[in-house]
Formats: C-alpha cells, sequence, structure tokens
C-alpha cells in the first residue's frame, strides 16, 4: 500500500510540477546510503544536535549562534549530558546510564557527590545550555558513572542538590535563520550523494556544504522556478535517506520560543 501511495505521490508531482520524467528516474534510480545521524542522536553524552547539520565556518551560516555566557546555580539533576566518560554506550538518558552504573556498584549517594567534587576539584560546574533543545551539558573531565549514578538515586528519591555553574549558552540567531529559510530549500543527504548531485541537478544548486560527520547539506535557490519540480519530489523520501532540513530547523526554533534561559 505505501509503495502504491508513493508511486501515485510521484505522478502527482512528475505532472504539476513539470518535471522531466528523466530528471525524476535518475533520482529515484540512486541508490541512496543512510544519512549519519548517530553524532546528532540527544542523548547522555550530546544535547547539541544542530551544529553537525551546518558549517558555522560557511558565509551562509556566520553568527548562526548566539553566544552567552553567565554564572548560575541549578539543581544538578538538571544536567542531561556530559562531555566524556570511560563508557561506550551512548544511553538515552544520564538516568539510564546511572541505572546501569547503580546494578553493579556499591556506591552509595554521598560517596558520588564526594566523587564528584574532587573531580571537578571544588570549582563550578563548566556548562553549555542549548536553548532549541532546553538541555545542559556538562564539560566534565571526569567523574561520569558517580555523576550517572547520583543522578539516578536523586532522581528515584527526589533528591535536591545545588550546584554552582558557569553556563555557555547557545540560541539559534532566528534573524539568520529566518533569512535562511526565505531563500533556500535545505537538506541533508548522506556524503556519497554528492558525487549525483552536480550531475543531476547541475547549476541549480547553490551550494554543496561538506559536514564532519559524513553528511552533506545542500542549498538550492527559491527563485529558481526550474527547481520546484524535484524539491518538492526529494521531500517525499525516508527522512533516513534525506532530511528536509527546512522543516527540521523551524521545529528547533519554535522548541526555543518555548524554552527560557
Amino acid at each position: 500500500m505505501k509503495n502504491k501511495l508513493k508511486k501515485y505521490l510521484l505522478e502527482i508531482v512528475t505532472d504539476i510540477f513539470c518535471l522531466k520524467r528523466d530528471i525524476r528516474e535518475k533520482i529515484l534510480n540512486i541508490k541512496f546510503k543512510k544519512i549519519n545521524y548517530q553524532e546528532i542522536k540527544l542523548n547522555c553524552f550530546n544535547s547539541d544536535d544542530l551544529s553537525d547539520l551546518i558549517d558555522i565556518h560557511n558565509e551562509k551560516f556566520l553568527n548562526f549562534f548566539i553566544h552567552k555566557e553567565s554564572s548560575s546555580t541549578l539543581n544538578f539533576i538538571c544536567i542531561n549530558s556530559i562531555n566524556t566518560s570511560k563508557t561506550k554506550t551512548k544511553y538515552d538518558t544520564v538516568y539510564l546510564f546511572g541505572k546501569n552504573v547503580f546494578l553493579s556498584m556499591n556506591w552509595s549517594y554521598e560517596e558520588c557527590l564526594e566523587h564528584i567534587s574532587k573531580e571537578t576539584r571544588m570549582k563550578p560546574f563548566d556548562l553549555k545550555f542549548f536553548k532549541w533543545n532546553n538541555r545542559y551539558h556538562w564539560i566534565n573531565g571526569g567523574g561520569s558513572h558517580h555523576f550517572a549514578m547520583a543522578n539516578f538515586i536523586a532522581t528515584n528519591n527526589k533528591f535536591e542538590h545545588s550546584i554552582d555553574c558557569k553556563v555557555q549558552a547557545y540560541e539559534i540567531n532566528l534573524d539568520i535563520a529566518n533569512k535562511l529559510l526565505d531563500k533556500y530549500e535545505m537538506f541533508i543527504f548522506n556524503n556519497d550523494f554528492r558525487n549525483y548531485a552536480r550531475k543531476i541537478f547541475k547549476d541549480d544548486i547553490e551550494d554543496i556544504i561538506l559536514l564532519i560527520n559524513g553528511n552533506v547539506l545542500i542549498l538550492f535557490d527559491k527563485e529558481k522556478s526550474n527547481n520546484k519540480g524535484y524539491l518538492h519530489l526529494l521531500k517525499l523520501f525516508d527522512k533516513n535517506y534525506i532530511l528536509y532540513f527546512n522543516d527540521y530547523l523551524k521545529e528547533r526554533m519554535n522548541n526555543q520560543l518555548t524554552y527560557s534561559f
């Protein structure tokens, strides 16, 4: 049923937007590789899903993030991710990481907090806050297992433990983001697609931006009318293979307006 519906939608797109069938066939015959989402996924080691989807050194994305620094005090269980750990398992949350530690170690809550204090040398925690995800990330040098287990115990028992911290807060520059959304249709592909992109779309591509995670961001100028057909076609693809970045970015911009710092 899904294949029939997809085929039907493709025919509609082809007819309505006068998409040349040879271009459509070229796109459909490509063996797309999956986008690498591993470095993007939010988990106990990552709270930032945007930095790896753009290139802040590209002139189009200059000043894309607004950066502010401040000092604050907060409950340590507000920290959603940590920077480094000896464990290689990327748990969805610090809580689940802590649960795994709890099952294998016999540390008390007090021992965990004492160990964390030694790791930080009684200095304020260095945190990053990503406003569009409402998430705090601890730039730790160690102590990840004790920290995770303390989080698990504190969450289960509704304990509170306040920490002093220095916070580097990041938010999307909405003016820059809106200008990009107004001017471009943006898509994320696996980097292998770069080999096909210029051959199929030729001069219709505004920019191809290589990303550090094995993906590529391709921009199309909305003003070029001959783009419209295949751009609608690309939006129909599974997000595992083609991510329509405009929608992804809009969702995070809306999230940012919801959260405060």
